[in-house]
This record gives structure tokens, sequence and C-alpha cells, in this order.
């Protein structure tokens, strides 16, 4: 990591510097609970199911021609030699290996050119798309033949729009230019990171070199939008806690023309007494090639509605966080990112205003996060991530104002996600099937806000967040969506579902009342319309099928409902 630090440009690390300055006078941080859905520090703004994808990258690569055979293979000749000019990355053994079987033979000259064929295949397939071999005009004396090899290369970077940061862009290419031969992991992986610049969406376009042989030129189409957002209201809020909730996010990008985004995020309830929130986000990047410092902090006071108002019941969490991430492996079908940080979590409680919880949690964590297709029509996302407490401004084990008496603030635990999206089109297109499984382990006993929740729209959904807690758990759901075509701007999106879980508890505390090792299960129907790439509307009925939740006395349908605008 540390040869990346090396590379960061002076801009940033004015921000750098700047931002860190900030840090101290940052509140503290945490999440934690008393009760079903009382988890201020767990509020999920947005469902990310609910909002379309956006295309990432688009690039049109100019396909090599092929010569007319027909022909060909009525002129014979008697090959004693090819003379292969321009491979400077393969040993000439490996290229004689292609037409080694045709020297000393009658052959027609459609052979020439199938190993001109089979050599350009070769750089291909190895990713040189760029490349060519080439059966120049020639008269053959001798029996020898000739053929050239182009390793391809951009020569000229041209960018079109987005003027206040293409100094950015550009910086972000050039190490492309010039590279003979270019390999598209190497053109993918730029092209990628350009696009994901903030504010920033690119098209490209690859054409031949007017003036260069051999060379191409990449033309970028870049659009920047400085602030984009969304807005949202829904009713995925808990019983204490909502249901009914505002959200309001806002990025301001690159205003410094470096890549960075500043972000903040708003949340207030219906009643607006039970829970404000509020989010700052920034992103900075420390070079060219995807390295970033990302910092957040939040805080979210709440009044929790129902018995626990009738106690005066007055919570507060804060949240701050500090983090290095890397895209290790960034292709158009493997993507591989590696984060690194520390998170300082507070939760405070009180109870006819005396002190009834306090947790404060500083932890060590990392985590990476694949993504792949397979050859199977799948996207697949695998999540793992690691947890390490601190004992240093924690609370220690055993304190009478923590949410876990026995939980150890030097606790270690591991978490993760496999998510599967499988498309169908082969049996209806607009089909898909999307499935998620969910772990958490732990050998000891964890603060409320560590441990593992089933619950909400993860897993769940006919309960509310964190319905049962515990500090190893399992979840799985399983969702059938099907797409309809656009007509007239609109899409819609029905789907079927089915979600259930199981929690453990290490302590012989048990803080799910109904039995030792709970689990719950749910099933429901809903419908996602889509309104061009900026409005979003969310409907979904989803039943609980085994305990009862924390919200009712039955196990009725629950209703709920999202708009979301984006801009």
């Amino acid at each position: 990591m540390s040869v990346f630090l090396l590379h960061i440009t002076e801009g940033a690390r004015f921000l750098i510097i700047f931002f860190l300055l900030l840090l101290p006078v940052m509140a503290d941080t945490v999440s934690a609970q008393e009760a079903p859905g009382f988890r201020p520090g767990r509020q999920e703004l947005v469902p990310p199911e609910s909002v379309r994808p956006k295309m990432k990258i688009d690039m049109q690569i100019p396909e090599g021609g092929r010569a007319f055979r027909a022909e060909l293979e009525k002129i014979t000749l008697f090959l004693e030699k090819i003379e292969i000019e321009g491979v400077t990355i393969y040993p000439e053994e490996e290229i004689r290996a292609f037409y080694q079987d045709l020297l000393g033979k009658e052959i027609a000259l459609a052979r020439i050119y199938d190993v001109e064929e089979k050599i350009t295949l070769k750089y291909r397939r190895d990713g040189y798309v760029l490349s060519r071999a080439i059966v120049p005009q020639q008269r053959i004396r001798d029996g020898v033949a000739k053929i050239y090899v182009v390793e391809g290369f951009i020569d000229r970077i041209h960018i079109e729009g987005a003027e206040p940061v293409q100094p950015r862009i550009l910086a972000m290419l050039k190490k492309i230019v010039g590279k003979k031969p270019l390999k598209i992991q190497d053109l993918e992986r730029s092209l990628l990171l350009v696009n994901e610049m903030a504010g920033v969406t690119t098209s490209n376009i690859i054409r031949p070199s007017e003036d260069t042989p051999g060379a191409s030129e990449l033309v970028v189409a870049a659009e920047r939008q400085l602030l984009d957002g969304y807005l949202s209201y829904d009713n995925y809020g808990s019983y204490y806690l909502g249901p009914e909730r505002a959200a309001l996010g806002l990025n301001l990008n690159s205003p410094f023309r470096l890549g960075e985004r500043f972000s903040v995020i708003g949340l207030i309830t219906n009643p607006t007494t039970e829970l404000k929130y509020i989010e700052a986000d920034v992103s900075l990047p420390l070079n060219t090639e995807g390295l970033t410092l990302d910092m957040s902090m939040s805080e979210g006071p709440s009044r929790p509605d129902d018995d626990l108002r009738q106690l005066d019941t007055e919570g507060r969490t804060y949240i701050k966080t500090v983090a290095l991430a890397y895209p290790w492996i960034r292709t158009r079908n493997t993507s591989l990112r590696i984060e690194a940080g520390y998170t300082h979590l507070k939760y405070l409680v009180h109870v006819l205003d005396e002190k009834f919880f306090e947790d404060r949690i500083p932890k060590y964590y990392a985590s990476a996060t694949l993504d792949f297709l397979d050859q199977f029509a799948g996207a697949n996302t695998i999540i793992l991530t690691a947890n390490q407490g601190l004992d240093w401004s924690a609370t220690q084990k055993g304190s009478l104002y923590s949410t876990r008496v026995e939980a150890s603030p030097q606790f270690t635990s591991f978490n993760g996600e496999l998510r599967r999206m499988q498309y169908l089109d082969l049996l209806t297109p607009g089909l898909s099937l999307l499935t998620r499984f969910l772990w958490q382990y732990s050998d000891e006993p964890l603060f409320s806000s560590e441990e593992f929740g089933i619950g909400g729209r993860a897993i769940g959904r006919g309960y509310d967040d964190g319905e049962i807690l515990g500090d190893k758990g399992i979840g799985f759901s399983a969702e059938l969506q099907y797409l309809t075509p656009i007509y007239r701007d609109f899409s819609f999106q029905p789907y079927a579902f089915y979600d259930t879980g199981k929690v453990w508890n290490v302590d012989d505390i048990d803080e799910n009342t109904d039995n030792e090792n709970p689990d719950l299960e749910s099933a429901g129907l809903g419908i996602r319309v889509f309104w061009r790439e900026s409005v979003t509307l969310h409907w979904e009925v989803a039943k609980p099928l085994s305990r009862i939740p924390s919200r009712q006395n039955d196990r009725d349908p629950w209703y709920s409902f999202a708009v979301i605008f984006t801009f």
C-alpha cells in the first residue's frame, strides 16, 4: 500500500490534511439496542434492490477484417519458410507451432492466411485486442512467405466534454499511452476507474490512428454532474422508530477537480420526534489507480415511541470511520475491492434522565468484495469481513451500562455475504432469481450493535430490523423477479420472495425471549415501477410465517412502500 501513497498528488495531500484536522472534532460513535427495531446505527436508508443499476462502461473496439479465401484455395505453392516480423512478446518456438507442419509441402495460398488468423487469435485470446497479424502484398520467391505482426497500442487520447475534470481523466489514462502491445485488461481497468470517478460517466471509442501505423486513438466522451442525489419516502422504519420516514442524500462531485466526493444524508421519521439521523462522508482519491481515503461520521438522536416513550427513553448514536480502499482487480467481468479501516462507535440511552446504556466500541476491520460474472448467466458478489475490537477507550466487560454485560471490548468476529443474480432469459426474457446468504461467526459475546440481526429489508422482511439477535447466525433469501420491457419510459418488476434466518448466542443470557436459538421466516409479493432512471415506486406485502412480530399481536401481513426520486 505504501507504493501507492508515494504517488499521491499535491491537491490530494491538501484535502487529506484538511480533513484529518477535522477528525478530532468529529463526534464519537455506535449503534445498539434494547428492543427490536430500536437500532439507530443500522438504519437502512435506500434499499439497493429498488434502484435500477446504471451502465458502467461503453467501449467500441474495431474488429479485424478477414480476407476473401475462395480464390486462394485454387492457388498453390511449395512452402519452405515463413518469416514472421514484429513479434516481441512470444518466443519464436511458440509462433512456429502455428505453421511447422506446413513447411516442405505443396499448400494452398489460403494456408498462409490461416497462419495469419492463428497468430491474430493468439494475441486476442491473451488480451491484446489491438494487435493482429497481416499478410502483406508480396511476391513469394524460393518458397519464403512473410507475415507482419502489428502489436497495437494507443498513441493519442482525445477527451470530449467534462472540461473541468479533463486533466484528471487524462492523468488516469496516460499510463496506457505508448504501452506496446496494449492488453485489454489494462485498457478496461483504466476506463472503468475513470467511469467511477465522482459524477463522471463516459463512453469510449477506439479508432485507427490517421498518421501512425499500428497505433490507435482513444476517444473518451465524458459527462460530469457536479451535484446528484436522491429523495425518498418509505415505511421501512421500525415499530419504535417510525415506521414512516423521509431521507435526502446529496453528493458533491469533484469540486476540486480531483475526483473527490462529498456526501451528506439526512433522515427523519414521522413523527419527527422519534428519530433524526445525519451522515457526512468524504472520499478522497490518493492516486490514479483507484486508491481512496474514505471518512465518515454520523449522529442519530432518537426518542422511541410506545412503551419506551412512557419511560422517557432517549437514545443517541455516533459513528466515526476512517478507511483505505483499493480496487485490486477491475475488469468488466471481475472486480476485487479490498478495504481496511478503523471505526469508533458510541451508543447512549437514558431512561427517566438516568444513564441506562453506554457502549463505546473501537475496532479495526478488513474486508474484501469480489464481483464476477460466470458462464451460466449469473452475476455474483462475495463479501468477507473481519472485525477486531480494541481495549482502548472501550466499554469494559462487566460494565453495568453495557448492552451485553458479558461482551469483551477485544472481541473478534467474522461475517460475510454471498449474493447471486441468476438471469433466466432462456425461460422467459426478463426473468431472474436473486438469492442471498448472510452469516456471522464469533465465539464470544458481542455488544448489541455487533450482533447478527435477522429482520428488516435484508433478511426477514415480515419483521422489524433486528427482530432477533445473536453472536452468530445465518440468513437466506430468494426473490424471483420479472422485469418487463420498457413501454413509454415505464418498466415494471413484479416479484415473489421467501426469507429465513437463525441466530445463536454464546453466553447463557438469552436476549430473545421466545427460545434459546430463535429463528424466523417470511414470504411475500411485491412490485417495483421504474420511470426512466429517476423515479422508483415500490409496494410489497410480507407475511410472517414463524414467530409473531414484536410490533403486533398476530401474524397478519405487513404492507410496505417506498418512493425514490434520483437526480
